[in-house]
């Protein structure tokens, strides 16, 4: 997460794509770090973009690097049910889509405090979209963090 800030010119600019289907260009003004649920090359690769002129949305492939929705998707589980990429900061209206997605830090990624919170946010959509229990995220959770959409408070032993 801290490492793909690090290339963003003029991070100070950038709050996080937290609509859906909003991308990160320069438009609207946001920064999106994702991961493609369906991955498209075969290495782990986070996405951090921000302030990109223009991305490709149209058949065959839907190329949204930011919380992307394809409803032509929405009732097959293997896709995340439509859900293109799980993100850093999702729409609260994903959380219906699997416990633990729809989480976004509070922070700007400007902000010290971000790399933390979007990390544990990150974690828990994740496991919301590949059906792992998030609760388990709570080992990377940073200490006294807030966050748009506040996760439930941990409820097993070993995460408190």
């Amino acid at each position: 997460v801290a490492g793909g800030l690090r290339q963003v010119r003029r991070l100070d600019a950038f709050g996080s794509c937290a609509a859906e289907n909003e991308e990160p260009t320069a438009a609207s003004g946001c920064l999106a770090q994702c991961f493609h649920v369906v991955p498209d090359v075969w290495y782990l690769h986070l996405h951090t973009t921000a302030g990109a002129k223009d991305i490709r949305a149209a058949q065959p492939y839907n190329a949204g690097l930011g919380p992307s929705f394809n409803a032509s998707e929405a009732s097959d589980p293997a896709t995340a049910f439509g859900r293109y990429n799980a993100c850093v900061c999702e729409p609260r209206a994903w959380a219906a889509a699997g416990r633990g997605r729809g989480s976004c830090p509070e922070a700007r990624p400007s902000d010290a405090a971000y790399p933390a919170e979007a990390a544990h946010a990150l974690c828990r959509n994740v496991a919301g979209a590949s059906g792992v229990d998030p609760r388990l995220c709570h080992a990377c959770r940073p200490p006294a963090s807030t966050y748009l959409n506040k996760p439930p408070p941990c409820t097993i032993s070993w995460c408190v």
